[in-house]
Protein backbone atom coordinates (compact mmCIF):
# COMPACT_ATOMS: atom_id res chain seq x y z
CA UNK A 1 0.00 0.00 0.00
CA UNK A 2 1.52 3.28 -1.23
CA UNK A 3 1.11 6.09 1.78
CA UNK A 4 -1.73 8.66 1.05
CA UNK A 5 -2.97 7.13 -1.63
CA UNK A 6 -6.74 7.25 -2.35
CA UNK A 7 -6.76 3.94 -4.16
CA UNK A 8 -4.35 1.72 -2.71
CA UNK A 9 -5.22 -1.70 -4.59
CA UNK A 10 -4.98 0.03 -7.88
CA UNK A 11 -2.04 2.10 -7.27
CA UNK A 12 0.13 -1.29 -7.00
CA UNK A 13 -1.18 -3.18 -9.95
CA UNK A 14 -3.77 -3.02 -12.18
CA UNK A 15 -6.12 -6.17 -12.05
CA UNK A 16 -5.66 -8.45 -15.10
CA UNK A 17 -7.87 -9.13 -17.91
CA UNK A 18 -10.07 -12.02 -17.24
CA UNK A 19 -9.83 -15.08 -18.93
CA UNK A 20 -12.68 -18.06 -18.75
CA UNK A 21 -10.16 -20.66 -17.75
CA UNK A 22 -12.48 -23.14 -16.69
CA UNK A 23 -14.70 -22.81 -20.52
CA UNK A 24 -15.54 -25.56 -22.68
CA UNK A 25 -12.84 -23.78 -25.42
CA UNK A 26 -9.97 -22.74 -23.08
CA UNK A 27 -10.03 -26.37 -21.79
CA UNK A 28 -9.72 -27.94 -26.02
CA UNK A 29 -7.48 -25.84 -26.50
CA UNK A 30 -5.16 -26.78 -23.61
CA UNK A 31 -5.86 -30.27 -24.47
CA UNK A 32 -5.04 -29.29 -28.02
CA UNK A 33 -1.44 -27.67 -27.14
CA UNK A 34 -0.81 -30.59 -24.78
CA UNK A 35 -1.09 -33.10 -27.61
CA UNK A 36 0.65 -31.39 -29.81
CA UNK A 37 3.90 -31.54 -27.27
CA UNK A 38 3.25 -34.89 -25.93
CA UNK A 39 3.41 -35.74 -30.25
CA UNK A 40 6.41 -33.82 -30.84
CA UNK A 41 8.34 -35.61 -27.62
CA UNK A 42 7.00 -39.40 -29.15
CA UNK A 43 8.39 -37.98 -32.85
CA UNK A 44 11.85 -36.50 -30.81
CA UNK A 45 12.19 -39.74 -29.12
CA UNK A 46 11.45 -42.45 -32.16
CA UNK A 47 13.64 -40.07 -34.61
CA UNK A 48 16.31 -40.21 -31.95
CA UNK A 49 16.33 -43.51 -31.78
CA UNK A 50 17.60 -43.82 -35.34
CA UNK A 51 20.48 -41.65 -34.56
CA UNK A 52 21.56 -43.94 -32.34
CA UNK A 53 22.27 -43.68 -28.19
CA UNK A 54 25.78 -44.87 -28.24
CA UNK A 55 28.40 -45.02 -30.40
CA UNK A 56 32.26 -47.19 -29.09
CA UNK A 57 33.24 -43.82 -27.91
CA UNK A 58 30.19 -42.97 -25.56
CA UNK A 59 27.08 -41.18 -26.01
CA UNK A 60 25.41 -40.98 -29.89
CA UNK A 61 23.67 -38.07 -31.65
CA UNK A 62 20.42 -39.58 -30.44
CA UNK A 63 21.68 -39.67 -26.65
CA UNK A 64 20.54 -35.97 -26.05
CA UNK A 65 17.05 -35.61 -27.86
CA UNK A 66 16.15 -39.09 -27.06
CA UNK A 67 16.67 -38.15 -23.05
CA UNK A 68 14.95 -34.90 -23.12
CA UNK A 69 12.36 -35.96 -25.50
CA UNK A 70 11.28 -38.85 -22.56
CA UNK A 71 11.78 -35.51 -20.03
CA UNK A 72 9.40 -33.51 -22.54
CA UNK A 73 6.83 -36.32 -22.77
CA UNK A 74 6.91 -37.13 -18.97
CA UNK A 75 6.20 -33.11 -18.09
CA UNK A 76 3.33 -33.19 -20.35
CA UNK A 77 1.98 -35.71 -18.83
CA UNK A 78 2.50 -34.37 -15.52
CA UNK A 79 0.67 -30.91 -17.26
CA UNK A 80 -2.70 -33.38 -18.11
CA UNK A 81 -2.76 -34.72 -14.67
CA UNK A 82 -2.21 -31.78 -12.96
CA UNK A 83 -5.26 -29.76 -15.18
CA UNK A 84 -7.69 -32.23 -15.34
CA UNK A 85 -6.97 -32.44 -10.94
CA UNK A 86 -7.86 -28.88 -11.30
CA UNK A 87 -10.99 -29.08 -13.48
CA UNK A 88 -12.42 -32.10 -11.25
CA UNK A 89 -11.31 -30.13 -8.03
CA UNK A 90 -13.24 -26.91 -9.44
CA UNK A 91 -10.17 -24.61 -9.17
CA UNK A 92 -9.62 -24.28 -12.56
CA UNK A 93 -9.98 -20.85 -12.77
CA UNK A 94 -7.56 -20.42 -9.46
CA UNK A 95 -4.59 -21.93 -10.81
CA UNK A 96 -4.95 -21.03 -14.26
CA UNK A 97 -2.27 -17.95 -15.31
CA UNK A 98 -4.35 -15.26 -15.55
CA UNK A 99 -1.37 -12.52 -16.13
CA UNK A 100 -1.43 -10.75 -19.48
CA UNK A 101 0.89 -11.51 -22.18
CA UNK A 102 3.23 -8.98 -22.21
CA UNK A 103 3.73 -9.11 -26.52
CA UNK A 104 6.58 -6.14 -26.77
CA UNK A 105 8.54 -8.54 -24.95
CA UNK A 106 7.64 -11.26 -26.42
CA UNK A 107 8.39 -10.19 -30.13
CA UNK A 108 11.91 -8.77 -28.54
CA UNK A 109 12.76 -12.02 -27.37
CA UNK A 110 11.65 -13.83 -31.02
CA UNK A 111 13.32 -11.15 -32.74
CA UNK A 112 16.78 -11.00 -31.06
CA UNK A 113 17.04 -15.12 -31.18
CA UNK A 114 16.51 -14.44 -34.92
CA UNK A 115 18.99 -12.25 -35.06
CA UNK A 116 21.40 -14.29 -33.06
CA UNK A 117 20.94 -17.03 -34.70
CA UNK A 118 22.04 -14.76 -38.14
CA UNK A 119 24.88 -13.37 -36.31
CA UNK A 120 26.06 -16.52 -35.25
CA UNK A 121 27.91 -17.98 -38.39
CA UNK A 122 29.34 -13.92 -39.11
CA UNK A 123 30.48 -13.00 -36.12
CA UNK A 124 31.04 -16.52 -34.34
CA UNK A 125 29.50 -17.42 -30.72
CA UNK A 126 31.43 -15.66 -28.65
CA UNK A 127 31.00 -12.46 -30.31
CA UNK A 128 27.08 -13.20 -30.71
CA UNK A 129 26.42 -14.20 -27.75
CA UNK A 130 28.04 -11.90 -25.97
CA UNK A 131 25.88 -9.12 -27.38
CA UNK A 132 22.68 -10.81 -27.04
CA UNK A 133 23.01 -11.50 -23.45
CA UNK A 134 24.26 -8.02 -22.82
CA UNK A 135 21.46 -6.57 -24.61
CA UNK A 136 18.86 -8.49 -22.95
CA UNK A 137 20.66 -8.30 -19.56
CA UNK A 138 21.29 -4.38 -19.72
CA UNK A 139 18.76 -3.34 -22.05
CA UNK A 140 15.61 -5.10 -21.14
CA UNK A 141 16.52 -6.36 -17.80
CA UNK A 142 18.09 -2.80 -16.60
CA UNK A 143 20.65 -4.44 -14.83
CA UNK A 144 23.71 -2.49 -14.26
CA UNK A 145 26.47 -2.43 -16.92
CA UNK A 146 28.72 -4.00 -14.42
CA UNK A 147 26.54 -6.85 -14.00
CA UNK A 148 25.75 -7.08 -17.48
CA UNK A 149 29.06 -7.46 -18.27
CA UNK A 150 30.12 -9.78 -16.00
CA UNK A 151 27.47 -12.53 -16.66
CA UNK A 152 27.30 -11.98 -20.34
CA UNK A 153 31.29 -12.58 -20.81
CA UNK A 154 30.68 -15.96 -18.87
CA UNK A 155 27.83 -16.93 -20.86
CA UNK A 156 30.05 -16.24 -23.95
CA UNK A 157 33.25 -16.65 -23.44
CA UNK A 158 32.90 -18.98 -20.48
CA UNK A 159 30.72 -21.02 -22.03
CA UNK A 160 32.41 -21.10 -25.29
CA UNK A 161 35.65 -22.35 -23.65
CA UNK A 162 34.09 -25.06 -21.07
CA UNK A 163 32.54 -26.73 -24.74
CA UNK A 164 35.44 -26.47 -26.89
CA UNK A 165 38.53 -26.83 -24.37
CA UNK A 166 36.84 -29.32 -21.63
CA UNK A 167 33.32 -31.23 -24.28
CA UNK A 168 35.51 -31.00 -27.43
CA UNK A 169 32.37 -29.83 -29.20
CA UNK A 170 33.10 -26.99 -31.87
CA UNK A 171 31.28 -23.94 -31.60
CA UNK A 172 31.13 -21.39 -34.76
CA UNK A 173 34.00 -19.21 -34.88
CA UNK A 174 33.53 -15.84 -36.91
CA UNK A 175 33.85 -15.41 -40.45
CA UNK A 176 36.23 -12.95 -40.17
CA UNK A 177 40.03 -13.96 -40.45
CA UNK A 178 41.37 -11.28 -38.27
CA UNK A 179 38.61 -12.20 -35.52
CA UNK A 180 39.80 -15.87 -35.95
CA UNK A 181 43.56 -14.88 -35.02
CA UNK A 182 42.46 -13.66 -31.77
CA UNK A 183 40.62 -17.06 -30.98
CA UNK A 184 36.86 -15.46 -31.47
Amino acid sequence: MLPDSPHPATDIVDAPPSRPADSAGYRRLELGVQAFFFIVAIVTALNSLDLGLMVAFGPGPGFFPFYLSIAMGLLVLAWIVQSRRAIRSGAAGDTAIDEAIDYPHVVTVIVSLIVLAALMGVLGYQIAMFLFLYFHLAIRAKRTWYTSLIIALAGSVGVFHVFTDLLSVTLPLSMFGFLNTIGL
